[in-house]
């Protein structure tokens, strides 16, 4: 009879104890879900907010790129205007476009893009085109007609160097 009462006794107590137990678990798995959930959250607003800076970075530098170029261009203009070069030449590999392109931050984020390597043909059409201009001024008289020739072909150069900017900062997204 005691032994009976024992193990009922015996029994009683393992059963609550594991019920204790049990919502323990319960409690820890809970609050450890809710932890893992606000953790996720966190994450993905994170992750979201480091995507949207870096396209932010990405299109800052395109606009700096373009407002470069369009430097580039109002100095070739005045080179024609002054009658003699307004800055010193560099081919489109060393201005900093070119460097961007060939070895730099340019190369390294946006080569998988697929308008990346048609940029290089309008880029160097551009810089052709002010070495031309260059070459129209001559001792302070200027070959018009070769000019205004190589002004149009750099325009027209520079539209596609600025869509090509503009395709592979959507296609990068």
């Amino acid at each position: 009879m005691w032994c009976n009462l024992f193990k009922r006794v015996s029994n009683k107590q393992t059963n609550e104890r594991f019920e204790v137990i049990t919502k323990a678990i319960n409690q820890i798995f809970e609050t450890t879900t809710a932890y893992s959930q606000e953790v996720g959250s966190a994450m993905t607003v994170t992750t979201h907010a480091f995507d949207r800076l870096n396209h932010i970075t990405d299109r800052v530098f395109m606009s700096l790129a373009k407002l470069d170029h369009v430097i580039w261009k109002v100095n070739t203009y005045l080179s024609v205007s002054h009658k003699e070069p307004a800055f010193t030449f560099v081919d489109h590999k060393n201005c900093r476009l070119g460097k961007w392109y060939n070895e730099g931050l340019g190369k390294k984020y946006f080569s998988n893009t697929p308008s990346y390597n048609k940029l290089d043909l309008p880029h160097s059409k551009v810089h052709n085109a002010t070495h031309h201009v260059f070459d129209a001024i001559n001792n302070g008289n200027v070959d018009y007609d070769m000019a205004v020739k190589a002004l149009i072909e750099m325009e027209s150069a520079s539209k596609d160097v600025f869509k090509l900017l503009d395709n592979i900062l959507h296609e990068r997204r």
